[in-house]
């Protein structure tokens, strides 16, 4: 729970303590799952107040997932105004106690929400419009590869004049140069 501490007045401390704990799990090959609980760290309905400083513990869990993910159980958000009352408790003991492959959750009025793809068919009538201003510069990162340049020729043609490609490995190929 020390993730629901993370705030602009204590940005650092709570985090630092949990990556102190993984490590030592790690190091001690315990067996165990890390749990991280936060109060508004993601956006679930459009009206949902997301504090940065609560994102941050989903990052080092996702983080963590890839790195260790015998040692990780997940996410949890409680919603941003939670105030710790009987019922957000009680789900959050049901859900630490369920047999559940899931890692990211979200409780909102007391509903449990995980995130799900889900196709979204694009209607003729919706198109989507991106207005560029052509007096700033676009950074694309990875931008040497073949989804950058493609995304580069795209950002050209709808007006955007200044371009800045950066990527790790840098030009090698005559596409790249132009």
């Amino acid at each position: 729970l020390w993730g629901m501490g993370l705030s602009e007045d204590n940005p650092d401390g709570p985090i630092l303590k949990s990556l102190e704990v993984v490590q030592t799990c790690i190091d001690r090959n315990l067996s165990g799952k890390n749990w991280f609980v936060t109060k508004g760290a993601q956006a679930v309905a459009k009206d949902d107040v997301v504090s940065p400083w609560q994102s941050q513990v989903w990052g080092f869990g996702r983080t963590l997932q890839v790195e260790n993910p015998r040692g990780f159980g997940g996410c949890i958000d409680l919603g941003p105004l939670a105030d710790g009352n009987t019922s957000d408790i009680e789900m959050l003991a049901q859900e630490l106690c369920r047999n559940s492959n899931e890692t990211e959750i979200a409780f909102r009025q007391k509903v449990r929400l995980v995130g799900r793809l889900v196709n979204s068919l694009l209607s003729g009538k919706s198109k989507f419009s991106l207005k560029l201003n052509p007096d700033v510069s676009y950074l694309i990162t990875g931008g040497l590869g073949a989804l950058g340049l493609q995304i580069a020729e795209y950002l050209k043609n709808q007006g955007a004049r200044h371009l800045v490609l950066a990527g790790r490995s840098g030009v090698s190929s005559e596409t790249q140069r132009t």
